[in-house]
């Protein structure tokens, strides 16, 4: 069993690891194309974010933000705008409180 002070808890996959947790981009950033063609079929339906309450502290943040860049760069570019800042912008404007 992982537990936190093996993994560092916070940042790391513990304790939601799962089997799906790598499902979307294999070893060098490259995007399954199972994974591309649902993005692209579903663009509407995802979102991308961080957790940056927490991103002074993570020591990769650079390196999680480039990983979200060359993953989206394999997405068309309307499907890389949807997924990156639209889907939010309108989902966030949608639950606006008057």
């Amino acid at each position: 069993m992982v537990t936190p002070s093996d993994r560092g808890g916070y940042g790391r996959y513990w304790p939601k690891q799962t089997p799906y947790i790598h499902l979307v981009q294999a070893d060098g950033g490259k995007v399954y194309p199972e994974m591309l063609r649902l993005f692209e079929d579903f663009s509407d339906r995802f979102l991308l974010g961080t957790d940056t309450a927490h991103t002074p502290a993570l020591r990769f943040y650079e390196e999680r933000i480039e990983a979200f860049r060359q993953m989206l760069s394999q997405m068309s570019p309307a499907t890389a705008k949807r997924i990156a800042y639209e889907n939010s912008e309108r989902l966030f404007a949608a639950r606006r409180l008057p």
